[in-house]
Formats: structure tokens, sequence, C-alpha cells
């Protein structure tokens, strides 16, 4: 029989009780641990999401993973510069926003941009008063002085995300799916809010922004509307900073037609940068990134579907009815050359 008098027994029961009060403490702790992540993040954006006002800036995804709402008032933003890269303002390279009263259902995702227009609207669009570092940093989610999410990054080129996936690491990819899940779905999900957000009569059709020993660099530029446009107000750009790189000559293309620009040759500066920029008075209009696509084949878009596919064989001029796939086809060794010699 069971004696409670006995010493040994009664330290016994003071060790369960003790490991009791330990399991209900990291229990409790457990359940009131903020599940919010750092789902997704774009740099340099200049082919991507665009605001209501139709203006490309930097983004960044949160996302509740847990199973409960979570309101983000308390939270706050907070960016580092990577030490080569520290802000001109008195070197500060450490910016903070907060968030505003504002819940995220469970599964939810919220968009972000960094603009540094410094907007916590909950009914608006929601823009940091800071941008992103594209040649990297740190971002952190953090509720007072606490640490909730956090993610580092390296530098991100044009167009690229650094993205979360499921089992909570992350990688570089130019596949990004801001407000969706990270996976293919995701992407077509992406791909149909990025095309609404294109509302003018033109579109970049096709990209071969490589070029190799086969070819030169070039654009090629879609009136996909019912009427006639006049080119004239129109420019692209490689450059963000300069919205009217290279303007189009005073040409009139008619539905359906197509009109190629060729890289380098005529001022369109391509280089490094692999995204072109359609604008129109200074505003963005449409861009695409073929980054992804091996020299000498080319990204480009498909009649009655969103988004980008990749084709081994260009159409330059003509509608790009050859074989053509989301993914881009292997890279052969012997195209892979450093980038310094894309357009040689």
């Amino acid at each position: 029989m069971f004696n409670l008098n006995s010493k040994k027994h009664v330290a016994l029961l003071g060790l369960c009780t003790l490991m009791v009060v330990m399991l209900f403490t990291l229990n409790s702790c457990d359940n009131k641990k903020e599940q919010i992540v750092i789902n997704e993040i774009m740099a340099s954006n200049h082919s991507n999401l665009a605001t209501r006002d139709g203006e490309l800036y930097d983004w960044i995804e949160l996302k509740n993973i847990s199973e409960e709402p979570v309101n983000l008032e308390g939270f706050s933003l907070v960016v580092e510069s990577s030490a080569n890269n520290q802000e001109e303002d008195n070197g500060a390279n450490i910016k903070t926003w907060d968030l505003p009263n504002l819940e995220m259902k469970a599964g939810e995702y919220l968009v972000i941009f960094a603009s540094k227009k410094d907007k916590a609207d909950p009914k608006g669009e929601l823009h940091t008063s800071f941008k992103l570092p594209s040649a990297g940093g740190t971002l952190k989610l953090m509720k007072g002085k606490n640490v909730t999410a956090e993610v580092s990054f390296e530098e991100l080129k044009d167009d690229q995300c650094y993205r979360r996936l499921d089992d909570g690491t992350y990688i570089v990819s130019y596949e990004p799916t801001p407000g969706f899940d990270n996976n293919s779905e995701g992407l077509e999900k992406s791909y149909a809010v990025l095309e609404k957000q294109r509302t003018g009569p033109l579109r970049i059709w096709e990209l071969h922004s490589k070029g190799n020993k086969n070819g030169e660099a070039w654009v090629e530029v879609k009136n996909v509307s019912d009427a006639p446009v006049n080119l004239q107000d129109y420019c692209l750009t490689t450059s963000m900073k300069d919205m009217s790189q290279w303007s189009f000559p005073q040409v009139t293309l008619q539905p359906g037609e197509f009109y190629v620009v060729n890289g380098n040759s005529e001022g369109l500066i391509m280089g490094k940068n692999k995204s072109v920029t359609l604008t129109k008075d200074g505003k963005f209009v449409d861009g695409m990134n073929a980054s992804a696509a091996p020299k000498g084949t080319t990204a480009g878009r498909v009649v009655g579907k969103n988004g980008i596919f990749y084709f081994k064989e260009p159409t330059r001029g003509a509608e790009n009815n050859t074989s053509s796939s989301r993914t881009p086809a292997p890279q052969d060794n012997e195209d892979n050359d450093d980038e310094e010699n894309d357009n040689e």
C-alpha cells in the first residue's frame, strides 16, 4: 500500500507535480506563441505586383500559419541592410515600421509594399516607411522587443523573390506568388492577378534577353487590343531609375501586330539586366523577366493563358506557337557562360 508519509514517496509526488506544471506551462506558451511568418519578399520589383496606382515597389508577404486569428497591433517590421549597403542618411542601416490594428485569419496572407510611403491604414494598401535592400540584409517581425520571425537574405536580382517552403526553409526563385501559396497552384493564381492588373493595349509578348552566338537580344511587343495603337508615347527600360530609357518611334501598331526592338544596337541596354519594363508617360504598363531562360531560348506569353512561359524555339515577330513550358529547359554547359558575356 502507498505510504504518503514516506519521504521517498513525498519527494516522488513532488517531482511528478513539478513535471505536470512544467508541461502545462510549455503547452500554454506554445498556445500563446504568435504564428505569423515572413513568407516571401521581393527587393527589386521590375515586372511583378503593382499597386492600385500602377506603381512598382518592393514587397513583403506575411502569413498566419496558425489555426487562430492574430491581431497585428503591437507588431513591427524591422529591416537591417548589409554592412556594405548602409543607407545614406547618417549611415543608419536599421529601419522600423509599425503594423496597424489588423487581424489576420488563420492561413491568411498579407502583402505589404516596401515603398517608403508609410501608409498604415488597415482598410487600404499597406506601405512601409522603408525599402528593402536589394544587396541583402535582414528583415524581422517583432512584437515589442521580441523577435517573432526573422529572415536574412543575400543580393536579390531584378524580380527575384526569397520565399518560404513548407519545411520552413527559404529559397531564391523567379516564381513569386504574392498573396498565394508558394507552389505551382499559387503561381497560376498569382499570374491571373497580374494579368488583371495589365489593362493597357500593349504587352511585352516575347523576350530574348540573353542572346548568344545565334542571335542578339531583343524585345517583342504586341498590340493585344482591338484598335490601332500609336507607339510614340511608350518606352522600354531595364532601369527603374530611368523609365524612358528607350522611346518608340511614331509607329502605329495594328491589332494583333508585333513590333520588335533590338537590344543594345538601338540603345536598350540589357547587359546583366534580364527584366524589361514597358512604360507610358513614366508609368508602368507591363514587364517581363527572362533571367531563367537559358541562352538561345525566350520567355513569353501564350494566347488565352496567363503568365510567362518558356520557349526553346524563339518566334521573333510572330505568334508564340512553338512548344512551351512553365519551367525553362535545362541550360546546356556550352551556354553556361558568365553574364558579362551574354551579348558578345
